[in-house]
């Protein structure tokens, strides 16, 4: 369905002549729009749709049942935008257009980041029968059951052939520690740009295409893994306003655990778009995110099975030349778009080192004692994620953006 057909059913659900469509930023999967009754007027609605091209990024959440979903969260009170109306093809999701915006100020996360964190404990209260009625209400259960469906997504998706996700998923599982006794809902993706902020008051919960019933915990996780590019102030105060707000403490050890399942939740739905037919989003976008939580997760896991959690950091790699160099070095003499040329560079310094990648992971893992890479004994498990780690490192040098990011990251003591 084109763009004109798609305005004139949104133009049908509210009732309108003709409305106008603008394509704003919004997730990676979905392609947003501002909906106008009249041309360069204020929005009236907002419209989210499916581009994703079937790609698998470990939502179950199409947009039909997110916006049954958004209305039983509206009964609970929380504030979510009113649905308006579903499209079928393609799939499409017309809420009411909330003012207010998601990137926060300097300074306006330390404003509004208690009222935030009241808000995620007010969701954690809800029931979560009545938000998802075939959910398993005891949290050992429900989030088994979800870190077994994000498994299966990344067999599916061939994210598990990425050594770090494979690894991960199998310290996910020994090392899953005992979840509190009663499920809550759990928003899934909780964090800085999840949330709309108008005149210093949040006025919308955003993004839930990833909830579920599991351990509150898992939100608190979430906050780490965003604050990774989204910076949401001191994590410290956050924790505490929750712990206020929630009227609970904090299990550390539980806290350990969903921080490495959510960054590696990131890394899966990453490597997922990288692999789909239409990811819907960049791939250089999508291979800076995996670059930079690659070494997060590496040193997340090893905290979870009892190291420091950080990363000895390596010696850089020797460059080499091949064919494949060669002929990117080709294409590079050509007059290219500035756009085309980011892209064949970052390709010729990740073919440039990949021999000495190789190389250098294989001594780690020689050093270490491993006689296979599939050795994944628990005594081995510390060497193996360093191994891992210092091998996520290098590859961040292939990206000069990817280690600005990272450093500041390290900078905010999200990585060890």
């Amino acid at each position: 369905m084109s763009t004109s057909e798609v305005a004139q059913r949104v133009a049908e659900l509210l009732g309108q002549d003709r409305v106008w469509l603008e394509r704003i930023e919004a997730g990676a999967s979905r392609g947003a729009y501002s909906v106008s009754a009249r041309e360069a007027g204020s929005p009236v609605a907002f419209l989210l749709v499916d581009d994703s091209g079937g790609g698998d990024s470990g939502s179950t959440m199409d947009l039909a049942r997110e916006a049954a979903l958004l209305r039983r969260l509206a009964l609970g009170g929380v504030p979510v935008p009113e649905v308006l109306g579903v499209l079928s093809a393609p799939p499409g999701l017309l809420m009411e257009f909330v003012d207010g915006h998601a990137r926060l100020e300097p300074g306006e996360a330390e404003a509004v980041g208690g009222s935030y964190m009241a808000h995620l404990a007010e969701v954690h209260r809800l029931d979560p029968a009545s938000v998802f009625p075939d959910c398993d209400a005891v949290a050992e259960g429900a989030v088994r059951a979800e870190l077994d469906r994000w498994v299966d997504t990344a067999r599916r998706s061939g994210a598990l052939s990425v050594p770090l996700v494979a690894v991960g998923a199998s310290v996910l599982h020994r090392h899953r520690p005992t979840a509190p006794e009663r499920a809550v809902v759990v928003h899934g993706d909780a964090g800085a740009g999840n949330f709309l902020v108008h005149d210093g008051e949040i006025t919308a919960l955003l993004d839930w295409e990833m909830s579920h019933a599991g351990d509150w915990h898992e939100d608190l996780g979430w906050l780490h893994a965003r604050s990774v590019m989204t910076p949401f102030g001191e994590l410290a105060d956050r924790y505490a306003e929750y712990e206020m707000a929630a009227g609970v403490q904090i299990d550390p050890v539980r806290l350990r655990w969903c921080r490495a399942l959510a960054a590696w939740k990131c890394v899966v739905a990453v490597e997922a778009k990288l692999r789909a037919p239409d990811p819907g989003t960049p791939a250089m976008i999508s291979q800076l995110v995996t670059l930079v939580y690659q070494p997060v997760l590496a040193s997340l896991l090893l905290q979870v099975v009892g190291g420091e959690g950080e990363i000895d950091e390596p010696d850089p790699v020797p460059a080499s030349v091949d064919a494949e160099v060669k002929i990117l070095d080709e294409a590079l003499a050509e007059p290219l778009g500035e756009g085309a040329r980011s892209g064949l560079e970052h390709l010729r310094v990740i073919a440039a080192q990949r021999r000495g990648r190789a190389e250098a992971h294989a001594a780690d893992l020689s050093a270490a004692g491993f006689a296979a890479t599939d050795d994944l004994d628990d005594d081995l498990l510390p060497a193996r994620l360093q191994a891992l780690g210092r091998d996520a490192l290098r590859a961040v040098t292939a990206s000069a953006r990817a280690q600005r990011v990272l450093a500041r990251a390290r900078e905010r003591g999200l990585l060890a």
